[in-house]
């Protein structure tokens, strides 16, 4: 129906300008976000326009975001969908060349939280 289109518009448009806080200093658009990685306890944020190193979990990150363009491919790695330019057998191949490593634990869901993903874009 109509209003189901309009509540579909919105909540795709309000997600894409929410802001995530990492710390009292920082925010980044969800929209910039091109993938989340941790290491050695310390979280890495990589956006389209710099990188954040903060001190805080994948989970509290991905926990702000709530949105299904959001996909953990391994323990310490979560990638936004809309940067993916190729599947590689367990490897995601992004926009901006960084190879990820997806696991084989989590590589049937991924594929079809991706074929989805894509359906929708058309």
């Amino acid at each position: 129906t109509l209003i189901m289109s309009f509540i579909q518009y919105f909540h795709f448009y309000s997600n894409q300008f929410k802001k995530i806080y990492y710390n009292t200093r920082y925010s980044n658009l969800i929209v910039d976000i091109i993938y989340i990685q941790i290491d050695d306890h310390y979280c890495y944020i990589y956006t389209s326009k710099k990188n954040i190193q903060t001190w805080t979990t994948l989970e509290s990150i991905l926990d702000q975001i709530d949105d299904k363009k959001f996909f953990r491919i391994n323990r310490q790695t979560a990638l936004n969908m809309d940067y993916i330019y190729a599947v590689e057998n367990n490897h995601i191949i992004l926009t901006n060349n960084v190879k990820l490593v997806l696991s084989r634990r989590r590589k049937n869901e991924f594929l079809k939280c991706y074929h989805q993903y894509l359906l929708e874009q058309i």
